[in-house]
């Protein structure tokens, strides 16, 4: 079609795909494009509201941190001075209880606070992640006084990003206990019916007015007091469930509480699929030479005493680019059976350290030690030949179990070399 000019139309307003002369492919490319910077922009927003909410957990997440952390300098400085080796060894039974508590508190939170565009999907557990939404929103102090009553059935994996599927979880509980003012019951509840997996979360707050139930999806829409809330929470929690085919519904009476009703349809589901794992090669006795990569020293030493107590020899590095010196210094005259090495180092990454080293020494055996636990991370990594993914603290067993399966898989190879 032509203007009043005579000029083609689709030549004069730039639009393709109109005059067979291959601009199909460019504006099939331009809508793809278009496309991806609306799926990150959406993944931007879903960041967003999830960082404005965490105020809340970190309130509480400090609180169970600074509970155990009482106890460990407690029970440290009394087995500074104490002579009873029974004490001792008792005071130091709850040092490791309490670090562990530690442990499962800043795990929890680190994954949760994850930008959800770093992750792929995975065949989700719904029942397992309410639970741990419910131990997150625990911690808050709004949690208060709220009895939790579970309802849950088995429900087949969805196929989803895990971290959005706990924020829509988590905004859900959250909502529920303010609703509640830390007095109530909630009632968690989970089955699957008519070709549909439900989860619902009710509670016994104070309701939504039947004037409010069509807009408390719509975003920045919130009844929440200036300062108390985005706006954005349900809004998100809708964008998320309806991404991966699902649906959202609300029944709710003033005075009584509100049901939110999650369902997703049965055909997202997978079956879960198992990591092929190596057998496990062990050495007869715990002798070999471990590299430690790691940038704090107590870490460091608090691992070459683990160590070096069950027979190995400990060499150390700082960072990548050290350890990495230091392996081909140590090449000839003295190899390294093993390397443990950390994540988040100064001047070389570990991630890069270790593809390099995996690269010049393919059957080198790497272990991860990390303070972050990041599980999309740890399957890329021993897809790429790590042995194994450790996570900050890590109990000596643990620790010696993997160090000896990795020196055991040195020593054959060294074994193998030789009759060759």
């Amino acid at each position: 079609m032509r203007n009043m000019e005579g000029t083609d139309r689709s030549e004069a307003t730039g639009h393709p795909g109109r005059n067979g002369n291959g601009t199909d492919e460019a504006w099939r490319e331009r809508e793809e494009r278009f496309r991806a910077e609306i799926e990150r922009l959406q993944d931007q927003l879903i960041q967003a509201e999830k960082l404005a909410g965490l105020g809340t957990l970190v309130s509480g997440m400090a609180h169970e941190i600074n509970n155990p952390i009482q106890g460990i300098l407690g029970m440290a400085e009394l087995v500074l001075d104490e002579k009873d080796q029974a004490k001792v060894r008792e005071y130091t039974r709850d040092i490791v209880e309490y670090s562990r508590h530690i442990a499962v508190v800043v795990s929890d939170f680190a994954c949760y606070a994850r930008p959800s565009a770093r992750e792929e999907e995975v065949a989700v557990d719904l029942c397992e992640r309410l639970a741990e939404a419910v131990k997150m929103v625990r911690r808050c102090p709004h949690f208060g006084h709220v009895e939790v009553a579970l309802r849950l059935q088995p429900l087949p994996r969805l196929r989803a990003r895990r971290v959005e599927i706990d924020q829509v979880f988590v905004n859900l509980l959250t909502n529920a206990v303010q609703a509640m003012g830390g007095r109530g019951r909630l009632e968690l509840a989970s089955e699957a019916q008519g070709g549909m997996m439900d989860v619902r979360i009710s509670d016994s707050g104070c309701g939504i007015p039947q004037s409010l139930l069509d807009k408390i999806f719509d975003p920045f829409f919130t009844t929440k007091e200036p300062g108390q809330g985005t706006g954005l929470g349900l809004s998100i929690v809708s964008r998320i469930v309806t991404k991966y085919g699902g649906t959202i519904a609300v029944e709710s009476e003033q005075g009584k509480g509100s049901t939110f009703t999650v369902r997703f349809p049965l055909d997202n589901h997978r079956e879960e699929v198992a990591m092929e794992w190596q057998d496990p090669v062990t050495a007869d006795e715990n002798q070999g030479r471990v590299l430690v990569v790691d940038d704090v020293a107590a870490v460091r030493k608090s691992i070459r005493t683990i160590l070096a107590s069950a027979g190995y020899e400990v060499v150390e590095a700082e960072d990548g680019e050290q350890a990495i010196g230091m392996l081909e210094q140590m090449e000839d005259a003295l190899p390294i059976d093993a390397i443990l090495c950390d994540l988040r180092l100064p001047h070389m990454h570990g991630a890069e350290a270790i593809a390099y080293i995996r690269n010049r020494y393919p059957a080198m055996p790497v272990v991860v030690l990390t303070g972050y636990p990041d599980v999309e991370l740890a399957v890329s990594l021993m897809r790429k030949g790590v042995l194994d993914f450790l996570v900050k603290p890590v109990l000596a067993d643990e620790l010696l179990t993997v160090i000896k399966r990795a020196v055991g898989q040195s020593v054959m190879r060294k074994d193998r070399v030789a009759s060759s």
